[in-house]
């Protein structure tokens, strides 16, 4: 008799060992369900983000003046602007404003130059000889990175004149153009 109680002591304890064992094992799944779960997410792209920006200068007595929607509106680290939409003119769309404007993207502002001549051509991306003016564009036709800055360069125009514009863009995170979403 003695043998078949330590049987059963044995047998029970074992049952126990192995309730106690399953239930660890239960709690390291959900834990690294969790783990998992956590890290996909911060490895997930976001998607792209369609943003419209919106500037505006008086131009100088020489009839100039600069747009630069950058750094208020930056281009974050790990992200493009894939540029859609320019647009330029007065105060609404039938206001005709003298002048002409050139779009550039530079990695320094252009804030400091007085003439459009102190432009560098490689930066230069397209312009209006006239205005109110709307220029639109394809994925990658108008695209800028990070550290770079979308800025408008007015000249030719009337002193004092209010020039209005905005830029529609598609605000992109690198790991979505290469992973989940086609741009």
């Amino acid at each position: 008799m003695t043998d078949l109680s330590a049987n059963i002591d044995l047998s029970s304890s074992l049952l126990n060992v192995l309730g106690k064992v399953d239930v660890q094992l239960g709690r390291a799944a959900k834990a690294t369900e969790q783990q998992n779960r956590l890290l996909a997410d911060a490895y997930r792209a976001e998607q792209p983000r369609y943003i419209v920006l919106a500037g505006q200068c008086i131009l100088n007595a020489n009839g100039f003046g600069i747009i630069t929607w950058s750094p208020q509106a930056k281009v974050d680290q790990g992200w493009f602007w894939n540029v859609h939409r320019i647009t330029v003119g007065g105060l609404t769309p039938t206001t005709v404003t003298a002048g002409r404007a050139d779009l550039f993207i530079e990695a320094q502002s252009i804030g400091q130059i007085t003439s459009l001549s102190q432009t560098a051509l490689q930066n230069w991306v397209d312009y209006a000889g006239t205005l109110p003016n709307i220029a639109t564009y394809g994925d990658a036709e108008c695209r800028v990175n990070a550290g770079e800055r979308l800025q408008l360069v007015i000249s030719n125009g009337t002193s004092g004149q209010q020039i209005v514009a905005s830029a529609a863009l598609l605000a992109v995170q690198e790991a979505a153009n290469k992973q989940m979403w086609s741009v």
